[in-house]
């Protein structure tokens, strides 16, 4: 588990890797998210979304070697809870969505089910967007008592 710890930056490159070529994969397919707001709905194709995401997944990449290379002491649940909640929210939302079409049936045959996996993937923002904030709380705190108290 320290090697996992320790290695952390490593572990967001590779997932970024992963996200990258997922999204060149996704790109060929017509998958779109559905936003609506008021009275104007926001189509998001899923390839630049999975892209956003593996920039975002780099970027923490690199955070975290500044976080190693500076030796700041990040408290461990949070960090734990930060890394887990990050890596497993693409996977987890990919799981959801095949496991709704495979379970539910449409009614007739002009529905389907792309409310209830919009709801879902805005449930699992939501929970990434939370372990960001908690992240860079953490980290607003290691630097407080790495520079402030120390001097």
């Amino acid at each position: 588990m320290l090697t996992f710890i320790s290695k952390s930056y490593q572990i967001f490159w590779i997932v970024a890797g992963f996200l990258v070529i997922s999204s060149i994969v996704l790109s060929n397919y017509d998958l779109t998210f559905d936003i609506n707001v008021h009275d104007t709905y926001f189509v998001i194709h899923y390839a630049h979304l999975i892209l956003f995401l593996s920039i975002i997944y780099a970027a923490y990449g690199v955070i975290y070697y500044v976080i190693k290379m500076l030796k700041l002491e990040l408290l461990k649940l949070v960090r734990r809870f930060h890394m887990i909640t990050t890596v497993l929210i693409v996977p987890l939302d990919y799981s959801i969505r095949l496991l709704i079409d495979y379970f539910t049936t449409p009614n007739w045959p002009l529905s389907d089910n792309s409310g209830l996996k919009d709801i879902i993937t805005m449930v699992l923002i939501a929970l990434f967007l939370f372990a960001q904030l908690v992240f860079k709380i953490d980290l607003i705190f290691a630097l407080f008592r790495k520079y402030i108290i120390k001097t």
